[in-house]
């Protein structure tokens, strides 16, 4: 048998972390593994293959995918993954890539199916089959309907099966329009009503997953229909939601923390060496309100109390399973036995009924104090209670020990719901201060004012109110754009600004901060106890700026979402001030530049720097200047001249050339003009000119000037193409005033007359 080497670290993979499915699947692993002694990382990377563009809130959440890419062999020992729920938008074939990412890797599956990977999975016949039994046999019904999920997920493929199964075996009828595929989420919202409105005299209905059940319930609603009474419903999952909902939704109870803890199990099998095969889970159903009238205690002996016991204790408290509280139960039990136990001895005629009805009150206050209250199943409770009221009544004697029974259990549904309304109130308080440790965190993550490393502390300091002791904030060299459906490369360092260690803030020194991005999960001041950790990306719509690496807690599972939102925010403000002052820095270096070199900027602002003449501004700046400073009884010329076919000698011979074409021009405007008027570029092919003349036979032969020099050049040039301009020439009479704009407006129409007039056939710049 291989040994293990000292305290593994295993990578689960899982989608979205503020998910029911993910929270409990979580919980069973965090537990299972502190037992085992185990590290964990968790990656939440959401669904791959999902088009997250149909939903603006969401459509950049395609970058939680990126956290797939990064375990290996080289810093993880095993990997745990739910792969049909990170591909529930997937196929097969997508999800064997991303498996086949982690060849060399131990791998076991959850809830999904995928040789030849060992799996941990539901029995999804169980908790089906007995929920349509009791439908068919006790309810009587005989026209069911599902709404289910993409048939490529193991379980919404397996539950439909499971039901056309039971519908044969009892001779049902089943057609196409019984069945409607959703997306496995509460989003689907249209599902239901064309269900509803196809299948008119159905009598129940399976929802493959508890999430279905909810746009379902607000269908109904809509149409005036009850659950449990004009239609049977039930779910799966048994989420915690599914006891608040009104009527209570029957759910088969699939333990999602057990395939947690059995795939930590497992995977530390594969490591010890041993051959392992896949498990398969049980199952149950938690009747609720929706299955209508519920069937009730009818008898109960002293011989089935502790199996009674032990049913109702896993009915209320389910919950706790897997779950930071798990310590505390023990405590629980004993005290809901006590009571119950105390409960049933009002059934033996020979108790003292005063003495067993004060300590059932007893009981039930300190029973209601546990802290492990909060958790309970309160609907699941009642219930319990309330077969306990009618086995007790049935047993009674006389009238008047029935009316003192329910006088008992009376009080004690008041304790209950004081016990509640206090509860209530604590959350409340609880959440209130939530929100305020939430306000104080944003407004203190923002309190920087400078984009240097000391800044990045910011970002994990304050985390304490979040649980967080531990994490490490590293930063990608520049942020990486990432596009949606765009396959992503994990850079090969990273580079670790600052880490939490114990709740202390700790800014890492620049010749220590670059890392591979394949130590990651080793970060200096990393937990040398067992630890459970959570990887996060930092992003902002297409950029990543990183990664976060942090405890995984309680309230990551409820705001981590929200937490991750404003720490890539602040990451970027980081980045955005230090790209600011970086350019601050570069510009103040220019300025000194020029200053020691005594270069006028004010003449750098003027000229343009590949013909050398001046630029827009400075040409009209001088232009202005001789128009206003304009001798009595002299004419001015306005030119505007257009290098011809610019774009065809870029495209043709390349930029250089164009570039060269462009100086030539500015160089012959220049010596033909520039000696007694001003010339400027003011465009890209774009030239004028201003030139005082004393006539219009001037203009001719400064016309004739300018144009033989480009003739005499294509005719001894070896370029391989002729430059030309078109122009526009403009006289204004020495008797007449007028504006630069208007002269220029003039010369620009007179230049369009010339152009209409010129041979456009691009031959004139073809080899010669």
């Amino acid at each position: 048998m291989k040994p293990l080497k000292k305290r593994p670290t295993i990578g689960l993979l899982v989608s979205g972390l503020t998910e029911y499915f993910t929270v409990s699947l979580c919980r069973g692993v965090m537990q299972a593994a502190e037992a085992a002694d185990v590290n964990l990382i968790v990656l939440p990377g959401k669904n791959i293959d999902r088009d997250f563009s149909c939903y603006p809130k969401i459509m950049y959440e395609y970058q939680y995918g990126t956290l797939f890419e990064y375990p290996s062999p080289e810093n993880l020992d095993a990997v745990i993954v739910s792969a049909d729920a990170i591909g529930c938008y997937s196929t097969k074939e997508s999800i064997g890539r991303l498996l086949s990412k982690y060849q060399g890797l131990p791998c076991v599956l959850i809830a999904s199916k995928h040789e030849p990977y060992p799996s941990v999975s539901y029995d999804n016949n169980l908790g089906i089959r007995e929920a349509m039994e009791h439908l068919i046999h006790t309810m009587g019904c005989r026209r069911f309907g599902m709404i289910g999920g993409p048939l490529k997920n193991t379980d919404a493929r397996e539950r439909k099966e499971v039901f056309l199964d039971i519908l044969k075996e009892h001779h049902l009828p089943f057609e196409e329009r019984n069945y409607a595929e959703g997306d496995l989420t509460r989003f689907a919202v249209d599902t239901p009503g064309r269900f509803l409105d196809q299948n008119p005299d159905v009598e129940a209905i399976f929802c493959v997953n508890d999430d279905t059940a909810v746009p379902l319930y607000a269908e109904m609603q809509k149409r005036g229909m009850v659950p449990g009474r004009d239609i049977y419903v039930f779910g799966y999952d048994n989420a915690s939601f599914t006891s608040q909902m009104t009527p209570t939704l029957t759910s088969v109870w699939a333990d999602t923390g057990a395939l947690g803890t059995t795939a930590l199990e497992m995977v530390l099998d594969l490591l010890a060496g041993k051959e392992i095969s896949s498990i398969i889970l049980p199952t149950r159903l938690i009747r609720r309100d929706s299955f209508g009238e519920r069937k009730t205690l009818t008898h109960v002996t002293y011989a089935s109390v502790d199996s009674f016991l032990d049913s109702s204790f896993d009915l209320i408290f389910y919950r706790c399973r897997h779950s930071c509280v798990q310590a505390d139960l023990s405590l629980t039990r004993k005290g809901l036995f006590s009571l119950l136990r105390q409960l049933f001895a009002l059934s033996d005629p020979a108790c003292c009924q005063t003495a067993v009805y004060q300590r059932v009150l007893q009981l039930t206050d300190q029973f209601l104090k546990f802290g492990t209250f909060r958790y309970a199943d309160v609907n699941n409770l009642t219930t319990v209670l309330e077969d306990l009221c009618l086995y007790l009544s049935r047993s009674a004697d006389t009238e008047q020990q029935k009316y003192e029974i329910k006088e008992l259990f009376s009080l004690m549904y008041r304790k209950i719901i004081h016990a509640m309304n206090s509860l209530f109130g604590t959350i409340q308080a609880e959440k209130e201060d939530e929100n305020y440790m939430f306000k104080l965190f944003v407004t203190d993550l923002t309190q920087f004012e400078k984009g240097n490393d000391q800044s990045y502390a910011n970002i994990l300091s304050g985390l304490d109110f979040a649980g967080i002791r531990n994490a490490a904030l590293y930063l990608f060299r520049e942020p990486i754009l990432h596009l949606s459906g765009e396959p992503f490369f994990c850079p090969e360092k990273v580079y670790l600004k600052t880490v939490l260690v114990n709740g202390s803030v700790h800014s890492i020194s620049l010749p220590h901060q670059e890392m591979r991005v394949k130590d990651i999960f080793r970060y200096p001041g990393i937990p040398h106890d067992q630890f459970s950790m959570v990887l996060l990306p930092l992003f902002s719509n297409e950029f990543l700026y990183g990664l976060v690496l942090c405890d995984l807690t309680e309230n990551l599972f409820s705001n981590g979402e929200f937490l991750l939102n404003q720490m890539s925010s602040a990451a970027k403000m980081i980045h955005l001030l230090r790209a600011n002052e970086s350019i601050q820095v570069q510009l103040e270096e220019s300025l000194g530049t020029l200053r020691r070199n005594n270069i006028e900027l004010d003449t750098l602002s003027r000229y343009d720097p590949l013909t050398g003449i001046l630029n827009r501004r400075g040409f009209f700046d001088a232009a202005e200047k001789m128009v206003s400073e304009r001798n009595p009884g002299e004419s001015l010329l306005t030119v505007y001249a257009d290098l011809n076919n610019l774009k065809i000698i870029n495209d043709r011979y390349g930029h250089e050339e164009g570039d060269f074409s462009i100086r030539l021009t500015g160089q012959f405007l220049q010596d033909s003009f520039g000696k007694r008027g001003v010339c400027g570029r003011i465009g890209g092919d774009e030239f004028v000119c201003l030139v005082p003349c004393s006539g219009a036979a001037m203009s001719v032969d400064l016309y004739r000037t300018l144009h033989s020099a480009f003739d005499l050049f294509n005719r001894t040039s070896e370029k391989a193409y002729n430059i030309t301009v078109s122009t526009g020439f403009y006289l204004l009479p020495k008797d007449m005033d007028s504006t630069l704009p208007e002269m220029l407006a003039h010369a620009d129409a007179m230049l369009y007359e010339e152009k209409q007039k010129r041979d456009k056939n691009v031959a004139k710049i073809l080899p010669k």
